[in-house]
């Protein structure tokens, strides 16, 4: 249960911002974005009780995706649940 649902957020130096994440009782929980200084989807997270939990996706620079996978309480998987 989602009891202190707190939204932090970091800016690099230009103003746009570096990461978006959701916390419950200072444990991330939810999703991480982070961007680049150019403002562009550096990469985007699910995570349970600080650790990534879910779908993990980066991206190049150039907004590609580069990598998609799969993690467990912090374990890459090869399973989705």
């Amino acid at each position: 249960m989602l009891h202190n649902l707190d939204f932090q957020a970091t800016t690099h130096p230009n103003g746009k911002f570096e990461s978006q994440t959701m916390c419950n009782e200072d444990k991330t929980d939810g999703y991480r974005v982070c961007w680049y200084e150019s403002g562009k989807i550096k990469s985007a997270t699910e995570y349970k009780h600080s650790k990534p939990d879910g779908l993990y996706t980066a991206w190049h620079k150039i907004s590609m995706v580069i990598d998609t996978v799969y993690v467990r309480y912090g374990i890459k998987t090869d399973q989705r649940d």
